[in-house]
C-alpha cells in the first residue's frame, strides 16, 4: 500500500523494529528521523516516540510547522501501559511489542485516515460504526444502542487489541466530571453484549484483573 509513513523518533533500534514490520505489512515509503525535513512528501501516518515527553512534543511541534491543518493521524510509541495515552495521538503500540501490535492498529488508523469528509466507518466482521452519524449495525440491521453504548462500543473498535481498566474506559468515555463508579462500565458492557449477540462472545472480551478488550475478527486481522 503505498502510504507515506512517519517514523519519528532519535532511537535507530526503534526506528529498525518499526521498519521492519511496515515493510512485512507492505506499508510505505518509510521516512525516519528525530524530526521531518521540508523534503518529506506528505505523509498519511505519522508513527511519533512518546517515551520521551519533551521528545513527542518537538516531534508534534516540528509536524505541525512542517504541515499545518493537514496533520495525519498519529500513532504514539509508548514505554508501558499508559493510565492515559497523549491526546494528541489517534492510536498507540508499546515499544516492546511492535510486531505483535502494528498490524491491528494500522488497519484502523489507516481506514481513518482513507476516510472522506462524509460519513466515517469503524468496521470489524459483521459489525459497523457509522462514526458521523452515531450509529452501529450488525449484518447490515442497525442496533438500538444508547449513547453511551454507541460511544463505548467506537471507542474500544478504534483500539483493537488493547486491554482498558475500568478507570480508563469511564475517564475516555464518560468523562472526568463523571462521579459514578466503576460498576457503571460493567452493566454498559453488559447491555451492549446483550444487543449484539453471540458476535460479542468473540469480539468483546473481558480481561481478568484489569477490565475489557475489543478483539477484531480473525478474518479482519488475516486481510491485506
Amino acid at each position: 500500500m503505498y502510504l507515506p509513513v512517519y517514523v519519528l523518533t532519535p532511537d535507530p533500534g526503534l526506528r529498525a523494529s518499526v521498519r521492519k514490520a511496515l515493510d512485512a505489512l507492505q506499508y510505505g515509503p518509510v521516512l525516519e528521523a528525530a524530526l521531518p525535513t521540508p523534503e518529506w512528501p506528505l505523509p498519511g501516518l505519522a508513527i511519533v516516540d512518546a517515551r520521551r515527553e519533551q521528545a513527542f512534543n518537538d516531534a508534534l511541534a516540528a509536524l505541525g510547522e512542517r504541515l499545518g491543518s493537514r496533520l495525519p493521524p498519529v500513532v504514539a510509541v509508548l514505554a508501558g501501559a499508559p493510565t492515559r495515552f497523549p491526546r494528541e495521538a489517534d492510536d498507540f503500540f508499546l515499544a516492546t511489542d511492535v510486531w505483535q501490535q502494528l498490524a491491528a492498529r494500522l488497519r484502523f488508523v489507516v481506514m481513518r485516515a482513507h476516510a472522506g469528509e462524509g460519513e466515517r466507518y469503524l468496521r470489524a466482521g459483521r459489525l459497523a460504526v457509522n462514526l458521523s452519524g452515531c450509529q452501529a449495525a450488525l449484518d447490515g440491521h442497525p442496533l438500538d444502542l444508547t449513547l453511551k453504548e454507541y460511544q463505548l462500543l467506537a471507542f474500544l473498535m478504534g483500539r483493537p487489541g488493547r486491554a482498558f481498566t475500568r478507570e480508563q474506559l469511564l475517564s475516555e468515555v464518560w468523562g472526568y466530571d463523571y462521579y459514578g463508579g466503576t460498576r457503571t462500565v460493567d452493566v454498559h458492557v453488559r447491555r451492549l453484549r446483550a444487543k449484539i449477540g453471540d458476535f460479542a462472545e468473540s469480539t468483546i472480551a473481558t480481561v481478568r484483573g484489569i477490565g475489557y478488550r475489543f478483539d477484531p475478527p480473525v478474518e479482519d486481522l488475516q486481510a491485506p
